[in-house]
């Protein structure tokens, strides 16, 4: 596996998924009020989002504002996990956006090139979010090695072994470099000012975490077994969004079909009902799926 084609190819630092079990240091006020989506972020949910946002892409049913902002934006769109919301919450801001649509500011501002209001990106968020909460409900929450194992076969599966077979500790640091650009791009953290006695501790054992779970990860991507019951190559829903990514060709009524079928591993039902349910985020968006049809997709 060569360095520079996994860094480039991965999209893990651009798609904003970080390694690790280990939360950010919150003040503590702040993790109690997000409840418990203020955990760890699942990488496998990340990635049956990035699938799921192929396949919609070039969805035809998916009206065409809500397919260019999820294109425009597909990062606001896979990180938005990392914001709490109900469905029901995320339908709503559906319904404000289609309201103020036609009189959003399309003015980009001079310094950072975001749109007036940024319609768009709040489109491209709430599609993904319900995205989310639809493949979170099929992948649910495995205990932690179980996890780390599924990541694993993910990655495996994503990324071509080529050349020379890395051993444990470049891979661990390559995914170190990934998790620490991800960093970087957050830019900063906000320390708990009311307790900084006991947030530095708590930040510097959140970053000996995170250096402990890429070596983690490393050793499984390299040691653990197929597991074709979480992820199957060959089920459909694998296998178009891989088609996708390639830019081969793709009929519309083989998306109609996903839907029904996306395959029997927990990965493909992941990555079926995101793009189930953000096809109907972006009829909703249009007028054209009424909200309890589309609430009760999240029954």
């Amino acid at each position: 596996m060569h360095r520079r084609d996994f860094l480039l190819h991965a999209a893990l630092a651009s798609a904003g998924l970080t390694l690790g079990t280990g939360r950010l240091p919150l003040p503590a006020a702040t993790v109690a009020a997000a409840g418990p989506q203020a955990g760890p972020i699942s990488l496998a949910s990340r990635l049956a989002l990035v699938d799921a946002l192929r396949l919609a892409s070039i969805d035809q049913t998916t009206p065409t504002e809500a397919r260019g902002a999820l294109i425009a934006f597909q990062q606001q769109a896979v990180a938005a996990d990392a914001v709490p919301a109900t469905p029901a919450e995320v339908v709503t801001l559906l319904g404000e956006l289609r309201a103020l649509w036609p009189e959003r500011d399309d003015r980009p501002h001079e310094r950072s090139g975001y749109r007036g209001d940024m319609a768009e990106q709040r489109l491209a968020w709430a599609v993904g979010r319900l995205g989310h909460h639809a493949a979170s409900s099929v992948l649910g929450q495995p205990p932690a090695e179980t996890a780390r194992r599924q990541d694993a076969v993910l990655l495996r599966a994503f990324h071509t072994a080529g050349g020379a077979r890395p051993d444990v500790d470049a891979l661990a640091d390559l995914f170190r470099l990934i998790d620490q650009r991800v960093a970087v791009r957050l830019h900063t953290y906000t320390p708990d000012r009311e307790d900084v006695v006991d947030w530095v501790p708590r930040f510097v054992a959140w970053e000996q975490q995170r250096y402990d779970d890429a070596t983690a990860l490393a050793q499984a991507v390299l040691n653990a077994p197929a597991d074709t019951a979480f992820l199957d190559p060959d089920d459909p829903a694998f296998r178009l969004a891989r088609a996708v990514q390639e830019s081969r060709p793709v009929a519309p009524a083989t998306l109609d079909r996903l839907i029904e079928a996306p395959g029997a591993s927990t990965y493909a039902q992941a990555v079926g009902a995101a793009f189930f349910a953000m096809r109907g985020a972006g009829q909703h968006f249009a007028g054209t799926l009424s909200t309890a049809d589309l609430l009760a997709r999240f029954a």
